[in-house]
């Protein structure tokens, strides 16, 4: 519980009860994409409590008009919301307002390309699963490289301050599942529960695009090669022929 009201504030000026806040950890970089490659049926992670059930007071020698200490005012909140775990953060490029987040899965591993607008600045990741899958877990896989993806990315979306992302894969039944936050498929809607997650956190505008396979740059990465950046810079040129939700 927290308020800040316009006029003097009487003591105490900032008062929170019971705020909790937890993060997983894992005890290595893989387990997050094990966790994730078993659809979350089975944890890799230990919960570490930063905040359990904090009751705090902020005392003011002298009341304050928050009307006229604007800045300290803001101040204020921005420190409040991150307590609470829903921080608005400035980013580095105050322009940087949308991303695109190109995804592709094979049965022996994902790859991941984010593209940061407008100076299309560019963060590549891939992976192997953790395990061994058939043909017909492909639209689940290809729906857990989008989560993954959003779940590594998170911090880079988050620091330049991304409003809206569009996720571009060449799987219909993962990219159904992104542009509608639902798909036909209870194990896709597993898998993309953790991305959507992301996306709900960082209050994202979600748009989900469809890419040819052959076109799809993200391919090369999720078997373990470099990205094709000539067919990558070919792909944003061709962005008005992705099939847009």
């Amino acid at each position: 519980m927290c308020a800040l009201q316009s006029g003097v504030v009487s003591e105490p000026a900032v008062e929170f009860r019971n705020v909790s806040k937890s993060y997983p950890i894992y005890a290595a970089p893989g387990d997050r994409l094990k966790e994730l490659a078993t659809f979350q049926r089975r944890s890799f992670h230990h919960d570490y409590w930063a905040l359990r059930d904090v009751t705090k007071a902020a005392h003011l020698k002298e009341p304050v008009d928050f009307t006229k200490h604007k800045k300290l005012a803001g101040q204020l909140l921005s420190w409040i919301k991150a307590a609470l775990g829903s921080a608005t953060v400035q980013p580095r490029d105050p322009a940087a307002r949308s991303a695109t987040l190109i995804c592709d899965a094979c049965l022996k591993g994902r790859g991941n390309i984010l593209i940061i607008e407008p100076n299309q600045q560019i963060f590549i990741v891939g992976d192997k699963w953790a395990g061994d899958y058939s043909s017909g877990d492909i639209s689940a896989l290809e729906a857990a490289s989008v989560s993954a993806g959003l779940v590594d990315f998170e911090d880079t979306l988050r620091e330049f301050g991304v409003q809206s992302i569009k996720i571009v894969i060449d799987n219909t039944s993962a990219k159904s599942g992104c542009g509608r936050g639902v798909a036909r498929s209870p194990a896709v809607n597993a898998a993309l529960r953790p991305g959507l997650q992301v996306c709900a956190r960082l209050q994202l505008r979600v748009s989900s695009w469809y890419i040819r396979s052959e076109n799809n740059p993200a391919d090369s990465v999720s078997r373990g090669g470099e990205v094709d950046e000539l067919l990558l810079r070919e792909a944003l040129r061709e962005e008005a022929s992705w099939r847009a939700r």
